[in-house]
C-alpha cells in the first residue's frame, strides 16, 4: 500500500457520473465498435498521467510553479483561475450523479443528499491528515465502482467475440469529428494534471518511480477506461438503442434485465462515482491557492478554505439551479478553451527539459504520444470553440 494511492485520486477524479451514462449511450447505440477508440484514449491518459508524475519527482516546485518559472508566470495563474471554474461547475453535476445513486438506494430527494455529500466531502477535507483520508477514501470508491460495473458486465454476459471485434480499428459512427470525441473520454488532462500534487502530498521520490509505475500509475490511470468497457459491454448487451439521458434512465432500463439486487449494486458504482468527482472540489481550491501564491499543499489551511469554497459552491448550484445554469456551463466550456491546451501543452513541455528530468525525461515515443495527445486536446478546444461561438 505504500506506493498505492496517487493515481487512483487521478482515476476517481476522471470517472464520474457522466463518464457512466455517455458510457451506457455509446454502447446502447454503438456497441463495440469502438472499443479500439477507448484503448487509444487510455494509453493517452496513461501517457499523460505518467509526465505528470515524472514531473513531480524532478522539478523541486509545484507544477504550477515549475510553469510560472519555465514558461510564463500569467500561464500559472490562468489556469489556476480556469482549474477552479471547472471544478465548482462540474462538482455540480458530480453532486447530482452521487445523489441519483444514493435515491435509488433510499428514495431521498436529491436535495438534501447533495448536500450530506458535500458535508461529508468537507468533513474529509478537513480531518487530520487529509491527504491520507482522501486518498483511502479514493482508493475504496474506486474499488466500490469496479466490482459494481464489472459484476454488471459479467451478470448480463456480453458477446466476448463481439467484444474482441471491436478492438480491430474501423470506421467510426459519425466520422473523425466523433472519433476525437471519443478520444477525449478518457483523456481528462485535469485529472492528469493534478496527479503531480497528489504524488507531492504523498511524498513520492525518485527512488520511487519504477514501483509506483507498476502498482500505482499504471493501474489507476487505465482503470476508468476498463470500467467504460464494462458499461460499454452491460449497455450494448442489455439496452441496444435505448435512450440514456441520466443515471436514474440508465437503472429503470437495467431493472428487469438485472433485477432488483444487481441494480442496487449498480447504483451503488454510480453513487461512488459520483462522490469521489464531488471531491474535483479539491483539486480546484488546491491549484487555485497554489497559483495565487496561497500553498501547494492539501495540508495547508488556505488551501482548504479554497477547496471548501469550491464544494460549497457546487452544492449552491444544485440547491439554487438544480445544476450548473447555462451561463456558468458555457463560461466553463470557454475555460476549456484555455485550460486543457495549456495543461497538455505545459505538461509535455515540462517532462521534454532533460536538464531538470534527467534520466526521467521523456523517450521520443512519449513525446510522440504526448504530441498526439495535444492534437485531441486542441481538436476538443476547437469543437468547444465552433459550438459556442454557433450557439
Amino acid at each position: 500500500m505504500r506506493y498505492i494511492g496517487p493515481a487512483f485520486i487521478v482515476g476517481a477524479l476522471t470517472f464520474g457520473p457522466g463518464n457512466a451514462v455517455s458510457s451506457a449511450t455509446l454502447g446502447a447505440e454503438s456497441g463495440y465498435k469502438v472499443l479500439w477508440l477507448l484503448v487509444i484514449s487510455s494509453v493517452l491518459m496513461l501517457a499523460f498521467t505518467d509526465m505528470s508524475a515524472r514531473i513531480a519527482i524532478t522539478y523541486p516546485t509545484s507544477i504550477i510553479q515549475a510553469i510560472k518559472d519555465h514558461i510564463a508566470k500569467p500561464a500559472g495563474v490562468i489556469a489556476g483561475i480556469c482549474f477552479f471554474i471547472l471544478a465548482v461547475t462540474f462538482g455540480s453535476g458530480s453532486m447530482i450523479g452521487a445523489s441519483l445513486g444514493l435515491q435509488v438506494i433510499t428514495g431521498v430527494d436529491i436535495k438534501p443528499l447533495s448536500a450530506i455529500c458535500a458535508v461529508a466531502a468537507v468533513a474529509l477535507l478537513w480531518t487530520g491528515g487529509a491527504y491520507k483520508r482522501i486518498e483511502q477514501v479514493m482508493i475504496i470508491a474506486m474499488a466500490v465502482m469496479a466490482v459494481a460495473f464489472l459484476a454488471t458486465a459479467v451478470k448480463v454476459g456480453p458477446d466476448l467475440g463481439d467484444m474482441a471485434a471491436g478492438l480491430v480499428p474501423s470506421d467510426v459512427p459519425g466520422g473523425l469529428v466523433a472519433a476525437f470525441a471519443l478520444l477525449g473520454t478518457n483523456l481528462s488532462l485535469y485529472s492528469a494534471f493534478y496527479m503531480a500534487y497528489t504524488l507531492r502530498d504523498k511524498g513520492t521520490t525518485r527512488a520511487d518511480y519504477r514501483t509506483t509505475t507498476r502498482y500505482d500509475t499504471i493501474p489507476g490511470a487505465l482503470l476508468p477506461g476498463i470500467l467504460t468497457v464494462a458499461i460499454i459491454a452491460s449497455a450494448a448487451t442489455v439496452i441496444p438503442g435505448a435512450t440514456i439521458e441520466s443515471g436514474n434512465d440508465m437503472v429503470d432500463i437495467l431493472r428487469p434485465a438485472l433485477g432488483s439486487a444487481a441494480v442496487f449494486v449498480f447504483a451503488l458504482g454510480l453513487f461512488s462515482a459520483g462522490f469521489s468527482s464531488v471531491m474535483t472540489g479539491v483539486p480546484g481550491g488546491h491549484v487555485l491557492s497554489d497559483a495565487l501564491g496561497f500553498g501547494d499543499s492539501i495540508d495547508h489551511r488556505r488551501v482548504r478554505i479554497m477547496a471548501t469554497v469550491a464544494i460549497a459552491a457546487s452544492l449552491g448550484l444544485v440547491l439554487i439551479f438544480g445544476g450548473a445554469p447555462i451561463q456558468l456551463i458555457l463560461v466553463a466550456n470557454a475555460g476549456t478553451l484555455i485550460l486543457f491546451p495549456l495543461l497538455a501543452g505545459s505538461i509535455l513541455y515540462l517532462a521534454t527539459r532533460r536538464r531538470v528530468m534527467g534520466d526521467l525525461t521523456n523517450r521520443w515515443w512519449q513525446t510522440v504520444i504526448g504530441v498526439v495527445g495535444l492534437a485531441v486536446v486542441g481538436w476538443g478546444a476547437y469543437r468547444v470553440a465552433v459550438e459556442l461561438i454557433s450557439g
